[in-house]
């Protein structure tokens, strides 16, 4: 989605409960955070966000999501770097 087509998305201002979610682009509760610790770098992918909600849910928080928001996200430009005579 580009920023010129954010205003025709549909739009939904409702909050809603979910079991996981994946992390990147998430706000975070600080005091949650301190509290749960960090993420589990031991699991792979997606399991370091399902275990961390979990666990989140265990100590009696919740993971909610606003139906409104939108994340405008590019993978950037790929370029190639010599170093030595490599690249």
């Amino acid at each position: 989605m580009t920023l010129d087509k954010i205003d025709t998305y549909k739009k939904e201002n409702k909050v809603i409960d979910e079991l996981t979610v994946m992390a990147s682009g998430n706000v975070l509760n600080l005091q949650a955070y301190k509290y749960i610790d960090k993420f589990e770098e031991k699991y792979f992918i997606d399991y370091v966000d399902h275990e961390y909600c979990l666990r989140l849910q265990t100590n009696g928080y919740s993971i909610k999501v606003h139906k409104n928001s939108i994340l405008v996200h590019a993978l950037g430009n790929i370029s190639s770097k010599s170093l030595l005579g490599k690249k």
